[in-house]
């Protein structure tokens, strides 16, 4: 209220007093140029008008200018900031008069019309000096390189200049927001257990999957590390649809998933190719022959599948392929186009291990359980469906079978960048993917390629870290670093001192102009001295590793709500605390079991369900054109089904027990 009723009387006392200064500017300047007898230029009198409006123009800014400084800094900066502006108007008046008083003094006679444009001349090149600002490219707080720390409190007020309108819907960051065209740029977080990553993650959430299912062309990948966020999507509406949740929950090992219609996903050699990298980890150094050999044999029998199947093939099928060396070897005879090319492949001698063919199947052991909760599973989705629908995918985590799960949603995310790919431009669709703690999701193989698509196929990842050394470890320090860089929005909470300062140096140093001012000193035993300025250049750090570290920065909750540094581009990097009021009303609250609401992980019962995935059934080989198991051939399969009782005279089957012969008593 106060600031209104100053900037009101700012204004009155402009309206009344402009326009009478304004008339006294035009009759004083009319005169000066009838008294020099350059009258005949002022036609009209349009230089004493032109002089007045920017002699006017000044008088407004200036004014308007110490009014903004002091409701802004207090009364003492009003008083410098009228020295700052009166003082060069004063030397400008000065050099007027003094050069005119000058001139007549020396030269004797001289016409009235010379003195005035001698002390024009003089009067602009002292205005020269004074007005124009030093040549060195100084912004506001000093900076001539790189960029210092911000202010929250200017950013607030820049984005509340635009209007609630201007900012309605969009994700706050810090002080600021990100523009819709931005989104795209992506987001990391980085802190410790309990910094508040998990919080703002849900914060982000609340923004962007919020209208999933009203918003067009929108849909989303959430990564459920700890398995805890689908009472959140549930707290977010995501729970009711037209035909059921808006979610589908992709961890195998929990009882409401649904199966990976893999067949109609991996429908190619190509994306069989790309399959087969991930299953089969590259081996480090020149060792590359067990790598390479078995990735062919795999790709081999899934176009085997592929061909045999079309899309109906499922994991359960590429685990029973590998069940032994002869059935792999016959499917590949029966369907494969290049039989001929894995003939090398199966040939070992008697008695010997075929050494590629166990490389593939000890991958593949690891999914037998997958494969069978597969099979029980009462849906199924399929990447392509997805990439046409709008909903989102929940990807998960286990704690006795990371590595399978961690293969599992790998295999996922190669096949989701290869769709995405293929998708036209367009600025409205929104691909939001979420990773709560990147580092125990690992290494996915196409992580790198989702955030390279970026903005051409609207993708925006939103991922968090604990700390740069297990970052590093797990993604090798040149994928952590690309990661890092394309991640443009960043978010740093307390951190351990070992990631503050891998952050700090990060985040680099800017250039300033140091200003030192050397007053005058009065002595009486000496002469006095002279005052001055000195400028000299000097780096700073723009924020050192103690103000990222955990022990400086307040923990996070509702007595010191949530606080952390925000880098955004363009708009540099600021320290922000959100109170904890402000926290609660951008994200809904979750409901607990008791209040209706779901559980964030029901995973299976091993003992109560199928841990390996069924054998082939007679009707399925026959399918396949495989032999079947009671026909002679070395590469029928064995069948998995009990004999039943043997009949007197029947030979096909095993032969009858010998009798036992008793010895007679001695």
């Amino acid at each position: 209220m106060l600031k209104l009723m100053v900037w009101l009387l700012t204004a009155g006392w402009l309206y009344i007093s402009t326009p009478r200064l304004y008339d006294l500017w035009v009759l004083w300047i009319s005169k000066s140029l009838n008294n020099a007898d350059l009258a005949m230029w002022n036609g009209g009198g349009w230089i004493s008008h032109a002089c007045a409006l920017m002699i006017t123009a000044l008088y407004i800014g200036g004014l308007c200018e110490v009014v903004h400084v002091g409701l802004l800094k207090g009364r003492t900066k009003v008083i410098s900031e009228i020295e700052k502006i009166l003082l060069p108007f004063l030397v400008l008046l000065l050099g007027w008069w003094g050069t005119q008083f000058v001139v007549r003094l020396l030269i004797q006679g001289v016409p009235a019309s010379l003195s005035f444009l001698i002390a024009a001349f003089v009067t602009a090149l002292v205005g020269s000096v004074v007005l124009v600002p030093a040549p060195l490219p100084l912004l506001a707080s000093g900076t001539v390189r790189g960029r210092s720390l911000r202010q929250s409190a200017e950013l607030q007020r820049m984005w509340k200049r635009r209007g609630q309108r201007q900012v309605k819907g969009l994700i706050p960051w810090g002080g600021a927001f990100i523009a819709k065209e931005n989104e795209a740029l992506h987001f990391i977080l980085i802190g410790n257990t309990g910094a508040g990553k998990s919080t703002w993650l849900e914060v982000m959430m609340t923004k962007t999957l919020a209208g999933i299912g009203f918003n067009p062309n929108y849909r989303a990948i959430v990564v459920d590390a700890k398995g805890n966020l689908l009472p959140y999507l549930e707290a977010l509406g995501l729970g009711v649809g037209e035909d059921g949740p808006l979610y589908v929950i992709l961890n195998p090992l929990d009882k409401r998933a649904a199966r990976w219609a893999i067949g109609k996903d991996i429908n190619s050699p190509g994306k069989a190719h790309e399959f087969a990298r991930t299953v089969i980890p590259e081996a480090k150094g020149d060792n590359q022959f067990f790598p390479r050999t078995a990735m062919a044999l795999l790709v081999a029998v899934i176009v085997s599948l592929q061909r045999a199947k079309g899309e109906r093939w499922t994991l359960r099928d590429l685990i029973n392929a590998f069940s032994t060396a002869a059935i792999a070897h016959t499917l590949i005879q029966r369907w494969n186009p290049r039989p001929q090319d894995l003939d090398d492949y199966f040939k070992v001698k008697k008695g010997e291990r075929n050494d590629i063919f166990m490389s593939v199947r000890a991958e593949l052991d690891q999914f037998h359980l997958i494969a069978a909760c597969w099979e029980v599973a009462t849906s199924e989705f399929s990447i392509t469906e997805w990439i046409r629908g709008e909903y989102v995918l929940v990807l998960g985590s286990d704690y006795e079978y990371p590595d399978a799960l961690k293969t599992i949603n790998a295999l996922l995310f190669s096949s989701i960048a290869a769709r995405l790919k293929q998708l036209p431009d367009d600025p409205e669709r929104r691909v939001w993917l979420y990773i709560d703690e990147l580092i125990a999701t690992g290494k996915l193989v196409a992580l790198e390629q989702l955030l390279q698509l970026g903005r051409s196929k609207s993708v925006c990842m939103v991922s968090s870290v604990l700390n740069m050394a297990s970052f590093v470890e797990e993604f090798g320090e040149n994928i952590a670093k690309s990661i890092w860089g394309l991640s443009r929005h960043k978010a740093m909470f307390p951190m351990d001192s070992d990631s503050a300062k891998y952050i700090s140096d990060a985040i680099g140093k800017h250039e300033v102009i140091q200003t030192t001012y050397t007053p005058q000193v009065p002595n009486p035993d000496k002469p006095p001295s002279s005052s001055g300025v000195s400028y000299q250049r000097s780096e700073r750090t723009t924020i050192l590793p103690q103000e990222l570290d955990e022990r400086e920065l307040p923990i996070p909750g509702p007595k010191n709500g949530l606080s952390g540094y925000f880098s955004l581009p363009g708009e540099g990097i600021h320290y922000h605390t959100y109170s904890w009021q402000e926290i609660t009303r951008m994200r809904p609250e979750r409901l607990g079991d008791d209040d209706g609401g779901v559980v964030g992980y029901d995973r299976i019962d091993e003992r109560f369900v199928a841990t390996i995935p069924t054998p082939w059934t007679k009707e399925e080989l026959a399918q396949l054109k495989l032999n079947p198991p009671d026909t002679a051939g070395g590469d029928a399969p064995r069948s998995t089904k009990p004999r039943g009782p043997q009949k007197p005279g029947d030979n096909s089957g095993a032969k009858p027990p010998r009798p036992i012969k008793k010895k007679p008593k001695e």
